[in-house]
């Protein structure tokens, strides 16, 4: 947010469906989750990510594009996780260091110690690691401090209100000092107004995302020289 310089993207999810159109994930991510295809959908998801993601290496490296994937709840509970991204990375020779793989912060309560293992396998790869919808479950400040993550993501809810309510500029102002005080980056979701990049600016927030910047495109109309 300081240089206004591209950072990364965010990998989406989306189903064209044969009559219904163009679908977001609201519409199929939580039956491909009760089925247990959301593993096949997910690593379909991650190839496709980082196939991209070492095809705008190679075409400019001097450019780190960093690609954000999202996990769901089904796919971190799989044994096999770990040894599947590292395999995607070899196989798709993107670079670990520019993939971020992204979970939410119920996902990783629900149990802790569990959780905590497979991050650090994850993150032995040399991938980093977020925790997304900072804000809006209910992890402590222990956890926080205990995983191994190197983002915290500020949920949009009060990215929202922030630039008229001072309540919720106070919660975000305490999420981002708490965030570097724990020495890892932070990103504000759904920034879609100039006063909002204004007021996270004057904050210290590290990376905004949301539509003031770019709406969904296909990679081919990311721009940037890519």
């Amino acid at each position: 947010m300081a240089t206004g310089a591209l950072y990364g993207v965010e990998a989406l999810v989306r189903w064209r469906h044969p009559e219904r159109g163009l679908l977001g994930p609201a519409e199929f991510i939580a039956t491909a989750e009760e089925t247990g295809i959301i593993h096949q959908l997910g690593l379909q998801v991650l190839e496709v990510a980082c196939a991209q993601s070492a095809t705008w290496q190679a075409r400019r490296p001097e450019v780190p594009v960093r690609m954000s994937v999202n996990l769901s709840a089904r796919q971190l509970q799989h044994p096999e996780l770990v040894a599947t991204v590292a395999d995607v990375l070899e196989r798709t020779r993107a670079d670990p260091g520019l993939l971020c793989l992204e979970v939410t912060e119920t996902t990783v309560m629900e149990d802790l110690g569990a959780m905590g293992k497979v991050l650090d396998g994850l993150k032995e790869l040399g991938i980093t690691l977020a925790v997304d919808d900072f804000g809006t479950g209910y992890s402590s400040l222990r956890a926080l401090q205990r995983l191994p993550f190197d983002i915290v993501k500020i949920d949009r809810s009060f990215v929202a209100g922030m630039h008229r309510s001072e309540q919720e500029s106070a919660i975000v102002a305490a999420v981002i000092s708490l965030s570097h005080a724990l020495g890892k980056r932070t990103v504000a979701e759904g920034v879609e107004l100039v006063e909002q990049v204004e007021r996270l600016r004057g904050l210290g927030c590290d990376v905004g995302q949301g539509y003031h910047y770019a709406r969904p495109k296909p990679p081919g109309e990311l721009g940037y020289g890519l």
